[in-house]
């Protein structure tokens, strides 16, 4: 339990850095391999390229280079030896939906969320258009994937009216599915960073 991490610590460009995933390049004698998935962080700039790989992730990483050195195999997904997949993956997920409270767009704003499952956004054009970014677990291969829905909804906004009005076939419409790496540089492009 003590090798899970932070979510937030020091990008590399100095900012702060939430925990992401990033694929991390790995040199082999029989080639350049990859490693899914890595543990790093990164601040939110879309044009900043600098992330920090923490002590305990280079070590493991480290570890990871010599067993797929050892099978001849260029791809692995990062793991802890001795944590559940499981409750690795839900400690990035946390980190990663915690990252959006504060962020600010030009034409959204996060309202809430629930930790590790869903963003919500509100248009601030329209105040009874909200999205929603909500882990897909059944869709998650390599890296975690999140579809990206918009629905309309009149009353305030609460996590229990929306959850109530989802159940009472409240109607979703699924803009697009994207992997957790893509969904910072999607919001950016779709309703403008500030």
């Amino acid at each position: 339990m003590d090798q899970l991490l932070p979510p937030m610590d020091a990008c590399g460009c100095g900012d702060i850095g939430y925990l992401k995933t990033k694929t991390i390049p790995v040199d082999l004698t029989f080639g350049v391999g990859q490693v899914l998935a890595v543990p790093v962080y990164r601040c939110r700039s879309a044009e900043c390229a600098s992330y920090t790989l923490p002590d305990t992730v280079l070590r493991r990483l480290e570890e990871i280079a010599e067993e797929m050195q050892e099978t001849e195999v260029l791809e692995r997904t990062f793991a802890w030896e001795d944590i559940p997949d499981a409750l690795q993956q839900n400690a990035i997920l946390q980190a990663f939906t915690f990252s959006f409270m504060g962020q600010e767009y030009e034409d959204i704003v996060p309202i809430d969320l629930i930790p590790a499952e869903a963003v919500f956004f509100q248009s601030l054009r329209d105040p009874t258009e909200y999205y929603i970014l909500k882990y897909e677990e059944e869709r998650t291969k390599a890296e975690p994937a999140f579809s990206f829905c918009k629905f309309y909804y009149d009353e305030a906004f609460s996590i229990e009216g929306y959850l109530t009005w989802e159940a009472d076939d409240g109607y979703l419409k699924e803009l697009t599915v994207l992997q957790l790496s893509e969904v910072h540089d999607l919001l950016n492009e779709e309703f403008g960073a500030l």
